[in-house]
């Protein structure tokens, strides 16, 4: 009874702040859930566990995982992010950094950056993306940047092959996941990953937008979001 009358008095207050504290009380409300998210993913891994940042950006991420000793493999193809995640992870030997995007296929492939990259390049580089269709992101070239793409279907299949399961696969990869997680459901290879956690960006790729719907049902078809959590941040 207490928590239901906390949750109305909490509603009823939110319902009163202006548009700006509500977007900021929207923000404070997101770190909180992804903090209590890291905790808890941390908390699934062993030393003798691999788990998989893709978009580690600068290792933020990264770094929180190795601290569990489990074997990290880190994907960041952006070279300024890159060139950061080895810094902030030179002190944990079980990460293992790949200076590359994850795909459904090998390749080689323009990453495209923000349409502020030149303002703060390091900022912006959580803005790279190698799909088009993205308001926030220069189309013309002007700062994109050829990345190795690897087949991550293939790289996982690998990690399974020595490992039980993995533990855990962040995905950052700024509209990349949603062709990446159809064809892991299509293959199965969400069933022998114990936690996965992705950020989807049907906001920054709108005429997406149908396309994301579907991913949603098709995950949520299958598993609910103790398995599988689609608002990562």
């Amino acid at each position: 009874m207490k928590n239901k009358k906390a949750e109305t008095e909490s509603s009823m207050a939110e319902q009163e702040l202006s548009p700006k504290q509500k977007r900021r009380h929207a923000r404070q409300v997101s770190a909180a859930r992804a903090e209590g998210l890291m905790q808890g993913m941390v908390g699934l891994m062993r030393p003798s566990d691999v788990a998989i940042d893709c978009g580690a950006n600068v290792g933020t991420v990264t770094q929180s995982f190795a601290r569990s000793g489990a074997l990290i493999h880190a994907f960041e193809p952006d070279p300024v992010a890159f060139e950061a995640l080895e810094i902030n992870t030179r002190g944990f030997p079980n990460v293992v950094r790949h200076q590359a995007a994850v795909g459904v296929a090998a390749s080689k492939l323009d990453l495209m950056r923000s349409i502020d990259f030149d303002a703060g390049p390091l900022r912006q580089t959580v803005k790279s993306t190698l799909v088009a269709g993205s308001h926030k992101v220069d189309y013309d070239k002007k700062n994109a940047v050829s990345v190795d793409v690897i087949d991550f279907p293939k790289h996982l299949i690998g990690l399974l092959d020595q490992y039980e399961d993995v533990a855990v696969l962040k995905l950052d990869i700024e509209g990349a996941e949603l062709e990446l997680l159809n064809l892991l459901l299509d293959r199965n290879l969400l069933d022998r990953i114990r936690f996965i956690v992705a950020e989807t960006h049907e906001k920054q790729f709108r005429p997406l937008a149908g396309d994301y719907a579907e991913l949603r049902r098709r995950v949520a078809e299958r598993y609910d979001n103790t398995k599988v959590f689609l608002d990562w941040i």
